[in-house]
């Protein structure tokens, strides 16, 4: 149990993987998740996102391909319809390179902590990325520190020893982007109040539910 809730770094993500859908032409980006249901969640909110862009953002038409792939598009001279790039979805613990064959801009694996072959799912898809030792796209690893709950080490072997995957491990603190302790105009965070709220609501745990404490 979260002791407060941030906003989740899949949501700040959403913003730039919606940026890279708009206005990339030919730069397909891939998210992939744990499980149907993260997925599902993840991919309505994706969805429902753009419809609330400014119509500006919105000029080329939405194709649902299907419920793992969504499409921009445009109506030709001819009226055919011609995709410029897509977002794909898939649950890599099922499927570790249902992202294989694909170029891809940018690739998200979220909630890291959950998958069962995370390593497999990220050498599977390191080819969506690069040719050779040339590399145009990204992938980024990450979630939640307290969503691990099965037997692979993967995470944590990918976190401590990033260096042969040409990346580098990055660890945000509940103290950042911990709502109300953040200026929406800025982005900056009060890291100050935002630890003090979460110690208090720490010590509250300790003294009334022990198992959500620790």
């Amino acid at each position: 149990e979260r002791l407060l809730e941030p906003v989740t770094w899949f949501v700040i993500l959403l913003g730039q993987f919606l940026f890279d859908f708009v206005t990339g032409n030919s730069n397909d980006v891939a998210v992939g998740y744990p499980d149907d249901d993260r997925k599902k969640i993840a991919n309505n909110l994706f969805y429902n996102t753009y419809l609330r862009l400014p119509k500006p953002l919105r000029t080329a038409l939405l194709t649902p391909n299907s419920e793992d792939v969504l499409g921009k598009a445009y109506r030709n001279d001819d009226g055919e319809i011609q995709t410029l790039n897509n977002i794909h979805f898939a649950t890599l613990n099922k499927r570790p390179g249902a992202f294989r064959m694909l170029r891809l801009k940018r690739v998200l694996m979220d909630e890291a902590g959950l998958y069962n072959n995370l390593e497999g799912a990220v050498n599977a898809t390191l080819d969506c990325v690069r040719i050779g030792e040339y590399q145009f796209g990204q992938i980024i690893i990450g979630g939640t520190s307290d969503a691990i709950d099965n037997s692979s080490t993967d995470y944590r072997v990918l976190y401590f020893n990033p260096k042969p995957y040409h990346a580098v491990s990055y660890f945000i603190p509940d103290s950042k982007i911990l709502h109300p302790h953040i200026d929406y105009n800025t982005g900056k965070s009060d890291e100050i109040k935002a630890t003090e709220a979460i110690n208090k609501k720490a010590e509250e745990l300790k003294q009334t539910n022990l198992k959500a404490y620790y």
